[in-house]
């Protein structure tokens, strides 16, 4: 728990993920899920150092990806695809300077998801859909039903427990 209020930066999260590591050594971490508030190039190099973290997270469709040397906004890279198509490149890529898979989905609304993974990485919108289910799991535990903000508990001690 956090003594902030707002999104966690990447040496918090950094951290975060080690404390996570020693409470609970025998973890096998089968995807990390993230959504664009958790992104940066320092947070993305820690998830790639070795042994890497398998992960994937959603980039802006604003984010450049480099290909062949050349950098181009998801948005452009994509702009091709129709509603409900998906496509993952073939060839390497770089976002912020590293060597990533990358996959875009065009929603329904119309958005591209952009989703980007550890290098020879398949599946990766489909990977991101589980989160979905994550969040309605927090959502129900911080606002609705639960209500655990309600509580006012900032005590780390009494959460664990």
């Amino acid at each position: 728990m956090l003594k902030k209020k707002g999104n966690s930066n990447s040496d918090e999260r950094m951290r975060f993920l080690e404390e996570m590591l020693k409470i609970f050594p025998d973890a096998q971490i089968r995807c990390l899920c993230a959504d664009w508030e958790l992104i940066g190039q320092a947070w993305l190099r820690y998830l790639l150092l070795e042994p890497s973290l398998p992960f994937r997270i959603r980039i802006r469709a604003t984010d450049k990806i480099e290909r062949s040397g050349k950098a181009l906004a998801a948005q452009v890279v994509f702009a091709h695809l129709v509603r409900g198509e998906s496509q993952q490149l073939q060839e390497d890529c770089r976002v912020w300077g590293d060597q990533v898979s990358v996959e875009a989905l065009r929603l329904d609304d119309g958005d591209l998801l952009v989703v980007i993974a550890p290098t020879h990485t398949v599946g990766l919108v489909r990977d991101y859909a589980l989160r979905w289910g994550i969040e309605t799991l927090f959502g129900i535990l911080k606002t609705r039903g639960f209500c655990l903000e309600s509580t006012h508990s900032t005590d780390p001690e009494r959460l664990r427990k």
